[in-house]
């Protein structure tokens, strides 16, 4: 079995890379993801959505480890993110005008599949003010 820490971290590779390929690989087929401002998905096809709404609306993603955590069958992982949003971008009931960047802060709860390398949940929280700012800033009402 890989080590969890490893398994967080290509997480993250692979949503600075876009990949949503090898980021629904790393989830159980039953997988649950929580994000503090969206639904929740289900799934390998609800982790793609997941990826396929971050990706369209933003054109990079720089996401960087500061800080982990490991208990048995979970990984907390700290992080710090530089996203760019694209124009014609959905955040809230905000439509992006003006692409811009911001830099997020937030935690990530990695939960395992007993006995596996696969994520069965998925939790994530962080910031969510700065990206609503500056969406009414460089957005008009949708």
């Amino acid at each position: 079995m890989r080590n969890k820490t490893e398994i967080a971290n290509d997480y993250f590779t692979n949503q600075n890379t876009g990949d949503k390929e090898a980021v629904a690989a790393l989830f159980d087929d039953r997988a649950e993801v929580y994000n503090v401002n969206l639904p929740p998905v289900r799934g390998k096809d609800g982790v793609r959505a997941f990826c396929e709404n971050l990706y369209a609306r933003t054109s990079a993603r720089q996401f960087r480890v500061l800080d982990s955590a490991i208990s048995h069958d979970s990984v907390m992982i700290e992080w710090q993110a530089k996203l760019s949003f694209r124009a014609g971008a959905k955040i809230g009931s905000w439509e992006v005008v003006s692409p811009f960047e911001a830099e997020l802060r937030g935690v990530n709860k990695f939960e395992f599949t007993p006995g596996t390398d696969f994520i069965r949940c998925l939790r994530i929280y962080h910031e969510t003010t700065t990206v609503s700012q500056l969406a009414q800033k460089n957005g008009k009402p949708s």
